[in-house]
């Protein structure tokens, strides 16, 4: 599952980027040709955030969560210091389970980072989110 997390006018500190998930679970069912009625459950096995070298320059720790409006706001991921390099695997909280989400309104991803210095253009941090998914197989 892909993420493009943005946020702009961010200021020295801690700052969120978000990402609108409403259409992931139309995403998914699709890939996998079932109704979202037959997925059992769907949870995080892996996220790897990818920074462009300016922002890399200036941010110091992320922070992937997910919030939707029957769900309260859960920790993805996590990572800080951050190693070198553009492409950033987070610690992931204990298998986090998101169907419920996925399947929610108002799905969003938040992603918390500090950052050094102030960035005033918009600022874009992709993700991929792997997912281990169960379902309950269409009969033929």
């Amino acid at each position: 599952m892909d993420l493009a997390l943005s946020g702009d006018m961010l200021f020295e500190g801690a700052n969120t980027l978000q990402f609108s998930g409403e259409s992931q679970l139309e995403v998914i069912t699709s890939e996998l040709n079932i109704n979202s009625e037959a997925l059992e459950s769907a949870l995080v096995s892996s996220a790897i955030l990818t920074l462009d070298d300016p922002t890399r320059a200036i941010t110091e720790s992320l922070l992937l969560q997910i919030v939707s409006d029957n769900n309260e706001l859960i920790t993805i991921g996590t990572l800080s210091p951050l190693p070198e390099g553009n492409k950033m695997t987070l610690s992931l909280a204990e298998e986090p389970a998101i169907l419920n989400y996925l399947k929610d309104e108002g799905t969003t991803w938040v992603l918390d980072l500090n950052i050094t210095e102030e960035h005033m253009d918009e600022m874009n941090i992709s993700a991929a989110v792997s997912l281990n998914v169960d379902y309950v197989p269409t009969a033929n």
